[in-house]
């Protein structure tokens, strides 16, 4: 048997397990800039936005606030602060949560759905080219498992 600090036969931060986590890391970082430039230089809404947005629309057009940090990638300050700025460009509106008192609903407004659909159309071109296009449907359907995988042990799966 392997020892921990061998990394053989373990789950320690060495060898493929921690070449794969540095992989992952600097793949996402160097495509989300990649992506988030593009919108940039096409006159779209800006990645974040694009994210807020894409969960709204995933959700029905609307979505109460404290559920909607759990699907961005945004801190809840950070996300309040960028919900009240989306509001004042008109892309989304805040309601009182009709279930909760305390509670807040972001719902999509007709202009976000409008700015949503034209960066849709650069950044799923993006995608595909600087991933979907260069994996194989194993590789997907891998990652598909790995990452369901740890987002429901981490209790965030279909979230």
């Amino acid at each position: 048997m392997a020892s921990a600090r061998t990394g053989e036969d373990d789950n320690s931060f060495v060898g493929d397990r921690k070449a794969a986590w540095e992989g992952f890391v600097h793949a996402q970082a160097r495509m989300m800039q990649k992506l988030g430039r593009e919108l940039d230089d096409a006159g779209k809404i800006p990645l974040d936005t694009y994210d807020i947005l894409v969960q709204l629309a995933e959700n029905g057009g609307r979505v109460r606030l404290r559920d909607l940090v759990n699907k961005v990638v945004l801190s809840q300050p950070g996300l309040s602060r960028k919900v009240a700025r989306l509001e004042e460009e008109g892309l989304l509106e805040r309601l009182p949560d009709p279930n909760d008192g305390r509670g807040v609903l972001v719902r999509m407004t007709r202009a976000g759905r409008a700015a949503l659909r034209t960066a849709a159309v650069v950044h799923i071109a993006g995608i595909e080219r600087e991933f979907t296009s260069r994996i194989t449907d194993d590789e997907a359907a891998t990652l598909t498992a790995v990452f369901n995988r740890l987002l429901a042990e981490d209790g965030s799966a279909g979230s």
